[in-house]
């Protein structure tokens, strides 16, 4: 699979610093820039030293051939002037310091909240215009093997002219592939837990309705990850074997497993459910793992 399907990022610099975005709870405490495109952008730093800007250009690029709802993104120059005025901020805040150079960007969106906004606990699923893209979510945030998918970092977007119309926007994919310093071996023997998923995940019970999103991704090949990373700015990768095994371990890894795991977790969210809501049932399970746990002392 190649990259033809996929919108192109965006080389633009900052034409004026907008603001600090102070309520994100990003480590890189983004700016709000207006750019030479004269749109506005959410733009994310770092200090030379992880993979925070990597990981967020690959997933995003994941994301879209997936068919997932995610922000347009720009890789966006910044220049010494604006950067001493971005290092003031950051250093009263105890930030490191960041230098010129190319950062990642992501096209602002207006009226949005993140899942903790008492708009979105409010919510009906049927006001929300992508709802059936949950479970490519879910699939996404598995292969990625992002253990970072807090309420702070998904949108739920108001659509203009549209009233009461909303739709889930994924942000924030830094700390995926085994952390913001990963490795090949970081990703390997991935546990994740899907209790952690703040999406309505439990209206969707179906195998066919996250198969579709795992197929997609068992058609991305090594072809496919080796054009993002060449996409990706030079000053954000690792040395350029790290990048050739990177590539080959994506590549190789087995999206069809992410099924089994799922129907593990149904099961185990069906029993979690019938012990809340039925105590005989509780207390049916519980005298049970009661016994168990006597045999297994007794056995050993």
């Amino acid at each position: 699979m190649s990259l033809c399907n996929v919108i192109q990022s965006k080389d633009l610099t900052v034409k004026q610093l907008i603001k600090p975005i102070e309520f994100t709870a990003s480590f890189s405490k983004p700016w709000l820039v207006k750019c030479n495109d004269d749109q506005q952008y959410v733009l994310k730093f770092f200090n030379g030293s992880d993979d925070t800007l990597a990981n967020e250009f690959l997933c995003n690029r994941i994301a879209q051939v997936m068919g997932l709802t995610v922000p347009e993104i720009a890789v966006v120059s910044i220049e010494k002037e604006n950067v001493q005025r971005i290092n003031v901020n950051r250093k009263n805040l105890n930030e490191y310091q960041i230098s010129p150079g190319k950062y990642f960007g992501t096209r602002f969106i207006d009226s949005t909240y993140t899942l903790e906004h008492e708009i979105y606990r409010k919510l009906k699923p049927s006001t929300i215009k992508n709802i059936r893209e949950v479970p490519g979510m879910i699939v996404f945030d598995i292969f990625i093997q992002n253990i970072d998918r807090l309420k702070q970092n998904v949108l739920i977007h108001m659509l203009p002219k549209r009233q009461l119309t909303f739709e889930y926007v994924l942000i924030d994919h830094g700390h995926c592939f085994g952390g913001s310093n990963w490795n090949v071996n970081t990703m390997k023997d991935f546990q994740f837990d899907l209790l952690n998923i703040h999406w309505k995940h439990d209206l969707f019970i179906y195998d066919s309705q996250f198969k579709d999103y795992v197929e997609k991704l068992q058609n991305l090949d090594k072809r496919f990850f080796k054009e993002v990373i060449d996409e990706i700015p030079v000053e954000w990768k690792k040395q350029p074997h790290e990048c050739n095994e990177f590539v080959n371990a994506l590549s190789s890894m087995d999206a069809s497993k992410i099924l089994p795991l799922l129907k593990k977790h149904k099961r185990e969210l069906l029993v979690k459910n019938l012990r809340t809501r039925i105590p005989k049932f509780d207390q049916c399970l519980s005298f049970i793992d009661d016994v168990k746990n006597k045999y297994h002392d007794l056995a050993n």
